[in-house]
């Protein structure tokens, strides 16, 4: 690490980090969130949020708000403190199919490129892919989804951009896989770390759930990505399946032999 990178280091693990999230809970843009959350048909487990912006450069109709790994992935990972950005952004990616972390992640590969001179304003169509350019994340999402510009480069996901765009660009694609990582930390939990260097297609939130406890031995980890594969060969919700939460919702696993019986 040279003398550049610790001063960076040392910027974004101060001020700059203990000021974001303060600011995220605090932004100033009228934000409405409302408590009709959207479901699945008769599904007692309410996932979203319904948010609403009023006024400032990311006008929203009410649509379904951010959740954490969009507010990890498109907050805190680029320095945005933009609560209303986020939103945009995140229903930018729910109407084009995009996912949310590898789309957050693959952005901020391209602003570090940026940032360490591999990418030129030029390079990016003009925009400047700087920390905490909320009107810059927004653009490139939209490119992204249209494959315009610049965006066809980083619609490849972050370990194919970095390819393309070469000159040590792939030093700074953190993916498993070409999985983009998710932002739960593996680093307190070698279980969850065990998880992301396994699974089949690489860091990925799910297949297991990211609360498995810090002291899951190897054959848990191995269990729980085995049920997470019934569950998605079943097409049955993981928020109910039983594998977010380990042995005490193996009464809901053991119902699946018969749910099967009945719909076949």
């Amino acid at each position: 690490m040279d003398e550049w990178d610790i001063d960076c280091a040392r910027a974004i693990s101060s001020d700059t980090m203990k000021e974001a999230p303060s600011k995220l809970n605090k932004d100033s843009r009228p934000i409405q969130t409302s408590m009709r959350t959207p479901t699945c048909w008769n599904c007692p487990v309410h996932t979203d949020t319904m948010v609403k912006v009023d006024s400032g450069p990311f006008v929203l109709d009410e649509c379904v708000g951010p959740e954490y790994e969009t507010l990890a992935c498109y907050g805190s990972l680029l320095l945005n403190n933009d609560l209303a950005s986020i939103c945009k952004a995140n229903d930018l990616c729910n109407r084009y199919s995009l996912d949310t972390i590898e789309a957050g992640t693959t952005i901020a590969m391209a602003i570090e490129c940026y940032e360490k001179g591999i990418l030129t304003k030029e390079d990016a169509g003009g925009l400047e892919l700087k920390w905490g350019n909320a009107e810059a994340i927004v653009e490139i999402t939209e490119k992204i989804a249209r494959r315009k510009g610049f965006g066809m480069v980083l619609a490849e996901g972050v370990r194919g951009a970095a390819s393309i765009i070469g000159k040590g660009a792939e030093r700074y694609a953190m993916h498993v896989k070409g999985s983009s990582l998710c932002e739960h930390d593996p680093r307190p939990r070698p279980a969850l770390a065990l998880k992301y260097a396994t699974l089949p297609i690489g860091a990925y939130l799910g297949k297991g759930c990211p609360d498995i406890p810090a002291e899951a031995t190897a054959k848990e980890v191995i269990e729980r990505q085995n049920m997470a594969e019934v569950v998605d060969s079943l097409a049955v919700c993981s928020s109910t399946a039983g594998t977010s939460r380990g042995r005490n919702q193996q009464m809901s696993l053991g119902l699946m032999p018969d749910m099967l019986k009945a719909v076949t």
